[in-house]
């Protein structure tokens, strides 16, 4: 899905570069490369660019962090952030527990890490079920959580601030770490950034970047942790060593003018359009019984197919076929539960081609709900 193209990208959770301020930031790497060449021609060393750890641990204040900068390291993106965090709280075997649905590449890397799953569904309120959760910390039944609490991927809501300070609490009293994907949190929709779940513990590693605001290729991430630092930068060092400081140099820059912060408003706006042109196409052309998401953010639906309606994965392949791509909902589980289902993104913006795609996959769908079952 990831490493070919189709005519219709409704599968990826990013956005046309139009959404991005990719000409400002190439101005800033321009500018910095000539006016600081030691940038790159300097051995990459430390736990990154120190201008943008400042910034970063600024911004985290407005949203109930209050961080230092030695705590934070720059990342290759908020996936390696995580993958670190992963490697220095678990052993192959332990048991994560994470929020059902899933994305996909999080079930892959748990996989890769020899590490067990127990997936979690999310309640009727679209976030992860607190008390089953809460009797998995207190049973000892898990060493990790690792969640998306501020706009989970794919059902884009955001677990409320009083649910999250009491899993935070009750995986304190449980000795359970709390490892949290934070990577959508700055595109919410909202008056005020949801807190993220570091908010009600000072044990909880925040891991987040720039991927899904500045430019999906700038792959500039970060993770903050006060009791795993150490470990985390030691396992960084002997993977990646270090990350792009021209790169790093130019987001500081971006963060400490207030270029960011005017660029957030506009990306919100034009997300919180784009959502809703998908979710009322969805709704106007699926058949009846088709359930939709409402997201408070992001980019991505999760829509689930009404019964008796083909299986997703065969629209997946019919889709794909056609040039249309979705994320069939396999992907976001380790069995079968979600066959019924797939994801949109409305990234891409809104257009005839999109209008048309939705059209067509609503249509596949009708079709298959009044041929014959076998």
């Amino acid at each position: 899905m990831l490493g070919s193209n189709c005519r219709v990208r409704l599968d990826l959770a990013n956005g046309d570069s139009a959404l991005y301020p990719v000409k400002k930031l190439g101005s800033l790497m321009r500018q910095m490369g000539y006016s600081k060449p030691a940038l790159l021609g300097n051995t990459v060393k430390g736990t990154g660019y120190v201008p943008l750890k400042v910034e970063i641990a600024r911004r985290a204040v407005h949203y109930g962090c209050n961080i230092s900068t030695d705590d934070i390291l720059i990342t290759n993106g908020c996936i390696e952030a995580i993958s670190l965090s992963l490697r220095a709280t678990t052993q192959p075997g332990d048991v994560v527990a994470v929020e059902s649905p899933c994305y996909f590449v999080l079930l892959q890397m748990l996989h890769n890490l020899n590490l067990r799953v127990i997936e979690v569904e999310a309640g009727q309120e679209g976030y992860v079920n607190v008390a089953k959760l809460n009797g998995l910390f207190q049973r000892k039944a898990v060493q990790v959580f690792l969640t998306l609490c501020n706009i989970n991927n794919p059902l884009g809501k955001s677990i409320p601030n009083e649910q999250k300070a009491y899993i935070a609490r009750q995986a304190d009293e449980n000795d359970v770490v709390i490892i949290e994907d934070d990577i959508f949190g700055d595109t919410a929709f909202g008056e005020r950034r949801p807190f993220p779940m570091r908010a009600f513990s000072p044990n909880a590693i925040l891991c987040s970047g720039f991927s899904k605001t500045v430019a999906p290729g700038i792959r500039i991430g970060w993770v903050h942790s006060v009791n795993y630092m150490r470990k985390i930068a030691s396992l960084k060092y002997t993977s990646t060593m270090g990350t792009s400081v021209l790169s790093q140099a130019a987001v500081a820059e971006l963060l400490r003018s207030g270029g960011y912060d005017a660029h957030l408003r506009k990306l919100r706006r034009e997300l919180a359009r784009q959502i809703s042109a998908m979710l009322q196409s969805v709704l106007r052309e699926f058949p009846a019984g088709t359930r939709v998401s409402d997201p408070e953010v992001g980019y991505v639906l999760w829509v689930e197919m009404p019964a008796q309606a083909l299986n997703v994965r065969a629209l997946f392949l019919k889709a794909r076929n056609a040039g249309i791509g979705i994320a069939p909902g396999h992907m976001f589980a380790t069995d079968q539960r979600y066959d019924h289902c797939f994801r949109l993104n409305a990234g891409f913006g809104w257009n005839d081609e999109v209008e048309q795609a939705i059209r067509q996959l609503a249509q596949w769908c009708q079709l298959s709900l009044t041929e014959p079952q076998d």
